[in-house]
């Protein structure tokens, strides 16, 4: 097999994306907040053309009707094109460098229409007509194919999950989570001298465990259930008392950090992210490593929901969940898998105020994918003129709506009244193309495109192109949201950066379902991401079970039970306890060890020591009967 037909396509998972069921999304996340209404919702991405060949063949993306996602992952059809070179075709949405300074069709002939020229509050000058047509530029080559790298290609759920929570990551955690308990519980000591108690050290194999139980949780829904109903005997789920027990689960929730405590004040000077800043910059840069994305990448923000204190806490009213931290995110528009992400954190300390945010961040984020042909689609906080030239020079086209207040935009377009609905009105200026849109009286959308360069519209409502492809890839971001969660773990807390590192995990959740999909191509199964996940959590709490099996006498009563009921442990006869003399006086094993009973008669079937407590007198006839 050669080298190219082993990199794993990334039609092969779009197609396997399609099979899902849609059954297991949350309407809870799945509003963007974007206020473009009458553009089509993000929710579901819909399906899109695309042919990914080698380097020396074309990449094309055609598609004809928008279609819904399954299971919150959206697939586009591959309908590959043939004799478009290298460069992008001209489906749907692709109509680069082709067909520009074209007319109306009229009986058969091509009719040019007058140019008209408009002049913007800048001085930039728009004419009604494209320019003619000029060679393919540069930003219109693909250069890169998408799929997954060499470093990703794994085999199993859990090692797809270790590639972006990596062990030099949990390494960390359990370095400083050791480091506070234990200098809590010493202070405790000093101050209790008679009441000492010791910390017993936070292993990797028992924080992979942790996180196990968190991923289970919240697949199960589970993620506002109280910690005792998660390990009650009688409606809990067994697992969590097998792995662990609720005290220690508790303690871990207490004491988990990701910094030193003792030099945290010196760098919250200059960053406000000191407290999870290490750990959050390797879990992105884990992130950049794995996935080369496909044609469109998407840039939008994320709020993740939170209402305690934070220095950086965000109030955005269209969103759900209206208070919480704000993450920048860029991700591929076609498989939703997170690329980069930027938390929002303000004004850092001895900074200047912000200019120009939006450009800001789409240059950041998409940095590392520039210069290969792609295109950046964004929302109207972003786009902007000055930056589709900054784009265009980093031979980079963009995609997205424009806020009429602009000052490059012609007062022409701006115009409601006295249009006609459904119609479309377009400027252009060289590679930079405007559109205003009337979907319905009183409603204007206008959109920026350096992608497209005519006027073509289609479908019954008569949208332009750029309106099509804008729709068919805004979504990457706000699907990536809905599945984080719909599946989240993320539990109620009071620090902030427990809230980040919750939201790390329900993202890495994503990411590796995205990884491991495209190491299995041959994968089709309904409601895939929930097995995926269920798979996930097991694997990583099976180690810290293997562990306390072989112990089981240490076992407590309710773990017993609960591994029983798992299949760990065949009986509870299965664990034989030494042989006592009946003459000698020990402490009742069924007994809370605080009341320290002492007693000398022993259960004649296992032989432990019980008290009358726990016991009871059977005549002989009754013991016939048992």
């Amino acid at each position: 097999m050669s080298k190219h037909a082993k990199i794993m396509r990334g039609c092969d998972v779009l197609k396997i994306m399609e099979t899902m069921s849609d059954t297991d999304t949350d309407d809870d996340d799945d509003d963007n907040g974007d206020g473009n209404s009458d553009l089509e919702p993000s929710a579901d991405l819909p399906s899109e053309t695309e042919d990914h060949v080698s380097n020396a063949e074309s990449f094309h993306s055609s598609s004809d009707d928008d279609s819904s996602a399954t299971d919150g992952l959206a697939a586009r059809s591959v309908q590959p094109q043939q004799g478009r070179g290298r460069t992008r075709g001209r489906g749907r949405g692709r109509g680069r460098g082709r067909g520009r300074g074209r007319g109306h069709l009229e009986d058969g002939h091509n009719v040019q229409d007058a140019p008209v020229h408009w002049t913007s509050k800048s001085g930039r000058s728009w004419a009604s007509q494209p320019p003619a047509v000029y060679r393919r530029g540069v930003e219109n080559i693909i250069r890169c194919k998408p799929g997954v790298t060499a470093e990703a290609r794994i085999q199993t759920q859990t090692e797809a999950f270790t590639l972006l929570m990596t062990p030099e990551i949990i390494d960390i955690i359990v370095r400083e989570t050791n480091r506070y308990a234990s200098t809590c519980y010493e202070s405790w000591n000093s101050r209790h001298p008679d009441n000492e108690k010791q910390w017993c050290p936070l292993s990797d194999i028992e924080l992979k465990a942790f996180i196990g139980l968190l991923i289970l949780a919240g697949v199960c829904r589970a993620k506002h259930e109280p910690l005792q109903d998660l390990w009650s005997p009688e409606w809990g789920r067994p697992l969590s008392a097998g792995v662990m027990s609720i005290n220690r689960f508790k303690a871990i929730l207490q004491f988990l950090r990701f910094d030193n405590k003792n030099t945290r004040e010196v760098r919250r000077a200059t960053d406000k992210l000191a407290a999870i800043g290490d750990v959050w910059q390797m879990f992105v840069s884990n992130l950049q490593k794995m996935v080369v994305p496909g044609l469109d990448i998407t840039v939008d923000e994320q709020l993740v929901p939170f209402r305690g204190r934070s220095p950086f806490r965000q109030y955005i009213p269209s969103k759900p969940a209206k208070y919480g931290i704000k993450i920048w995110w860029a991700c591929d528009a076609q498989t939703s898998y997170p690329l980069k992400g930027d938390i929002y954190l303000g004004r850092q300390p001895d900074d200047q105020r912000a200019v120009n945010l939006g450009s800001s961040v789409v240059t950041t984020l998409t940095n590392p994918w520039l210069h290969a042909g792609r295109n950046i689609v964004m929302d109207n906080f972003f786009t902007s003129v000055p930056l589709a030239n900054e784009l265009l020079s980093k031979h980079t086209t963009l995609v997205g709506t424009i806020r009429s207040n602009k000052a490059d935009i012609p007062e022409e377009l701006k115009v409601k009244s006295g249009r006609p609905e459904k119609s479309s009105l377009f400027a252009y200026d060289d590679k930079l193309t405007l559109v205003s849109y009337i979907p319905r009286k009183g409603k204007n959308v206008m959109l920026l495109s350096t992608m497209h360069h005519d006027d073509k519209v289609e479908g019954e409502d008569r949208k332009p192109e750029i309106i099509l492809h804008y729709n068919s890839s805004k979504g990457g971001v706000d699907n990536m949201d809905k599945l984080v969660g719909t599946f989240s773990c993320r539990r109620k807390t009071n620090r902030w950066p427990m809230t980040v590192f919750f939201n790390m995990i329900d993202v890495a959740g994503v990411a590796a379902l995205v990884i491991w999909l495209y190491n299995h191509p041959e994968v089709c199964a309904a409601r895939i991401r929930r097995k995926f996940l269920l798979a996930l959590g097991e694997n990583l709490v099976n180690e810290q079970v293997q562990l306390r099996l072989q112990n089981p006498r240490a076992l407590q009563k309710n773990a017993k039970q609960a591994l029983i009921r798992l299949g760990y442990l065949t009986t509870p006869s299965a664990v034989q306890p030494t042989p006592m003399d009946p003459g000698t006086k020990q402490r009742c094993q069924l007994c809370p060890r605080h009341l320290d009973r002492k007693v000398r008669q022993q259960c004649c079937e296992c032989g432990r020591k019980v008290c009358n407590e726990h016991s009871r007198l059977t005549c002989g006839d009754c013991m016939l009967q048992l």
